[in-house]
């Protein structure tokens, strides 16, 4: 869908500098899923000046860049300015390689300052940079703090879930109508399809203008995460009608309410190492479709509007103290492409990620059906005697039932009814035109998303599957109605 997304976008932002794209670097972010792009190497690509910066331009509007290579590419003190201005905004960026470019010691002061100041800044490589050993200490020392704090003072991955179990999260989208169904058309469902892999669905709850208060706290509650400390995921969006309902001020001055964690030192004054806690990730996205002002280096266009700017344009008085954040200026369709979907799945991926399975636990998971197969066992005698079992047979034998889709879902709430479908599991095994795959929903697990991601795995073993039996709460009956 966005094959070429990414290197379009770096195309846009050479023009931005008027200079050509270079083709090493195009053909890193073309033909891939931009998503996943983590590391860009321009290393002795000779980009100048102008080219460095129209590739942080870049790097800028894509949040999910984590590794960046500049070695020998003529980087001068406006490239570090650049640079710099992308690290403090890009929640990922952590790697950068300046090696081989003369640098002066002011240009090193400010990449000290920045690294300071961002902690999840782990490395700046400054070698052969002409820069003192002083400075490269400084720089060093902040560094390895950084990553330090990163490494002891978080977990690694997010809190730890079931296997089958899946987590809904709500997007409150505010803003135009128009804006709000394209972004609902456009960008979450990509997102929705890329962190599936994390067991994640999104789902996006909008604002009427005849939402009472209480309905509007109610969204906003909603959209919250306990995974993210109970801040709530809101997209804002900021058009040509500047203008809001009284009901979408409600719901955004909700959400600039919430409070984000504060991350303690990482040692106490005796040098006691904290515990570890988890991560929080960005909740709060702004974009805006049109300029403020005419200021700026790109001939009216800004890559970012401070809140003292956005917020009285809609109309919004903001109290003293309430931390807002700045709209992120979209220039163009590649623009609002890769950072909208880049902002959402950084952050989700930042809350939801998991520790890789052990083997064990996979082949646990892989054993639950064995022991499925040992209730059925246990419980086919007892299901035989249940007068519903000819209901089965002579749907399953019947012309009707061979010629429609070979599955039964059934919804076995009642006492007795999972004896039926034991002993339907256990007749029909022995068939070989058919195979019985038993799956069971308990009290704890009766999501449907989890059972078609089984069926899923059922249909990708490439085998025929004919009859599924189900037995559990929560679960429709397509085929049948016992």
């Amino acid at each position: 869908m966005f094959l070429f997304t990414a290197s379009d976008l770096y195309g846009e932002c050479c023009a931005l500098y008027g200079v050509k794209p270079n083709r090493d670097v195009a053909g890193q972010l073309a033909g891939s899923n931009f998503l996943t792009i983590r590391r860009i190497d321009a290393s002795r690509t000779f980009l100048g000046e102008l080219g460095v910066r129209a590739l942080l331009e870049f790097v800028g509007s894509h949040s999910g860049i984590r590794q960046l290579v500049l070695k020998k590419n003529g980087v001068d003190a406006a490239c570090v300015e650049h640079l710099c201005g992308v690290l403090r905004e890009s929640p990922s960026l952590s790697f950068v390689d300046l090696s081989d470019n003369p640098m002066s010691t002011p240009s090193v002061r400010l990449l000290s300052e920045t690294a300071r100041a961002v902690p999840h800044i782990r490395e700046i490589n400054v070698e052969n940079c002409g820069v003192s050993d002083d400075w490269m200490n400084r720089l060093e020392r902040c560094c390895n703090a950084n990553s330090e704090l990163q490494r002891l003072g978080f977990y690694p991955y997010g809190p730890v879930r079931g296997l089958r179990s899946w987590e809904t999260v709500f997007v409150l989208v505010l803003g135009p109508e128009s804006l709000v169904q394209t972004y609902c058309t456009e960008i979450l469902p990509y997102v929705g399809s890329f962190v599936s892999r994390l067991r994640l669905r999104i789902a996006p709850l909008t604002i009427d203008k005849t939402d009472t208060d209480d309905v509007v706290k109610n969204k906003v509650w909603r959209c919250s995460s306990m995974h993210n400390y109970a801040l709530s995921w809101c997209v804002v969006l900021i058009g040509e009608k500047t203008q809001w309902p009284d009901a979408d001020i409600s719901a955004l001055m909700a959400v600039m309410r919430q409070e984000e964690p504060v991350v303690p030192p990482l040692r106490n004054k005796f040098g006691v190492l904290r515990d570890p806690m988890y991560r929080h990730a960005k909740h709060l996205f702004v974009y805006t479709l049109t300029s403020f002002h005419e200021e700026g280096p790109y001939k009216g266009n800004v890559s970012t509007v401070p809140s003292s700017v956005w917020l009285p344009a809609l109309g919004i008085t903001a109290p003293n103290g309430m931390n807002a954040p700045s709209a992120v200026a979209v220039r163009s369709g590649n623009c609002w492409k890769v950072r909208c979907l880049t902002d959402l799945s950084v952050s989700l991926c930042s809350v939801f990620s998991e520790r890789p399975r052990s083997m064990a636990l996979l082949e646990e998971d892989e054993g639950s059906d064995k022991n499925l197969w040992e209730t059925i066992e246990r419980e086919k005698l007892v299901g035989s005697l249940h007068p519903r079992c000819k209901d089965i047979v002579h749907y399953v034998e019947s012309p009707a039932g061979q010629s429609s889709v070979p599955l039964i879902l059934y919804g076995a709430a009642d006492i007795g009814k999972s004896k039926i479908l034991s002993w339907a599991a256990a007749n029909y095994s022995a068939v070989e035109s058919l195979r019985v795959v038993p799956y069971h929903v308990s009290h704890e697990n009766q999501s449907l998303v989890v059972l078609l991601f089984h069926l899923l795995r059922v249909f990708l073993k490439k085998a025929q599957a004919d009859v599924s039996q189900c037995g559990g709460a929560g679960c429709g009956c397509p085929r049948s109605n016992l």
